[in-house]
């Protein structure tokens, strides 16, 4: 077996292996066992002495964080109802930021959720007050720091708070849930005008909460606050079509969803126990449940978010220890330690929002407390956190 920087290690005299900084490949034999498991966070969360970057800086709490899918900026979406977007070149964040408020005629909206179209030219913002969904655009989005500009909105928009909003993989869709009916919209996007397509054959049965594509483009998930919690429909560019409920329903409202990179797993955390729930989905169908990681991490799951080469999947809390970590082999879950080796550079408060660098050398956290954001560096340990202002508490109520 081959590993790389980010992989995990079963004793401390692997890990300086890891340290030297170009990616560089050894032989290690075995597979991960429950003894090795300690050692899961190690690579995340032992401060280094290496020069390292600096999270990007925000003041109040941060609801949704998005990275590019060229790795180059990242995205903050803030209660104020306003989002920031940081240029990342590999070692450090930019001191400046290009800043943007939502917000409508000045009433505080929140920015709830964030996704970046393929090509990084066009960012969408889901927000609790009118008009919900908002679209940002730049020509610029090879410039260092670029400048967003507010699109168009589409004629048709939820009536209701946007709660989870997400790029197809060719960009040319979006798809946005919100808490009011249908609960879930699709846009076609052709680079200047978004147009509404028609409404799934089957809508879900009450507020959308969280929505993702499938790798491949041809499905979309989307959950729900009520039974059956998540629906998965197939589309094929114009119609919208709902797929039979798994066999076994997920225990509660999953606040949490995200598709494995291979389309293989789908992952929901949520409010009632074991809080962390993964289906297979193979041949167009949502399949067996896989069975509960052992131990699972015992509070609610609010975000959760698969590693780019599926090997991990990294859940944020609403309690303490704040984020939990999973190593996949493929068939099961195993739990891996939380990054307390450094607990200056570990959550405080609940983590909202996860987002991996599509290279899967970055791992970044948004959320509450007096850090606002951390960003990891699977391998080689905290990359952050950057001294964080503490002005606007919130209640830890998701």
């Amino acid at each position: 077996m081959t590993l790389t920087r980010f992989d995990l290690l079963t004793t401390d005299s692997e890990y300086p292996k890891l340290n030297r900084g170009p990616l560089e490949d050894f032989s290690f034999g075995g597979k991960i066992t429950p003894a090795s498991r300690t050692f899961g966070w190690k690579t995340f969360g032992q401060k280094i002495t290496e020069p390292i970057p600096i999270s990007p800086k925000v003041i109040n709490d941060v609801h949704a964080v998005e990275w590019s899918h060229d790795g180059r900026l990242v995205a903050l979406g803030c209660i104020d109802g306003a989002f920031h977007i940081h240029a990342f070149n590999g070692y450090k964040f930019s001191s400046g930021s290009t800043t943007r408020s939502v917000s409508a005629l000045g009433s505080q909206g929140e920015v709830r959720a964030l996704s970046w179209r393929y090509d990084g030219s066009t960012l969408a913002v889901g927000i609790s007050n009118p008009p919900y969904i908002t679209f940002w655009g730049t020509t610029d989005a090879g410039g260092a720091i670029p400048i967003f500009n507010e699109l168009s909105s589409p004629s048709i928009l939820p009536s209701a708070p946007c709660r989870g909003i997400h790029w197809s993989p060719d960009g040319k869709y979006v798809a946005c849930t919100s808490n009011d009916a249908p609960y879930i919209l699709v846009y076609s996007f052709d680079g200047t005008t978004l147009v509404k397509v028609p409404d799934p054959d089957i809508l879900p049965s009450n507020d959308g909460d969280e929505v993702m594509w499938s790798p491949d483009g041809r499905y979309l998930a989307v959950t729900q606050q009520a039974s059956p919690y998540l629906n998965v429909y197939s589309f094929d560019a114009h119609n919208l079509v709902k797929l039979p409920d798994p066999a076994v329903l997920p225990v509660g409202w999953p606040q949490g969803l995200s598709w494995s990179p291979d389309g293989r797993v789908i992952s929901l955390c949520g409010n009632t126990t074991p809080y962390l729930e993964s289906y297979r989905f193979e041949n167009g169908a949502i399949g067996a449940k896989l069975s509960t990681p052992a131990p699972f991490t015992a509070n609610t799951g609010v975000a959760c978010a698969w590693s780019p080469d599926g090997r991990m999947l990294v859940v944020g809390h609403v309690n303490a220890p704040y984020v939990a970590l999973y190593y996949f082999d493929g068939i099961g879950f195993y739990n891996l330690s939380q990054p307390s080796d450094d607990l200056t550079y570990s959550p405080s408060e609940m983590v909202r929002s996860i987002s991996w660098s599509s290279d899967g050398q970055y791992l970044i956290l948004g959320g509450q407390g007096a850090i606002k954001t951390i960003t990891y560096r699977p391998g080689l340990g905290v990359v952050s956190p950057g001294p964080m202002v503490y002005l606007a508490p919130m209640s830890n109520t998701p």
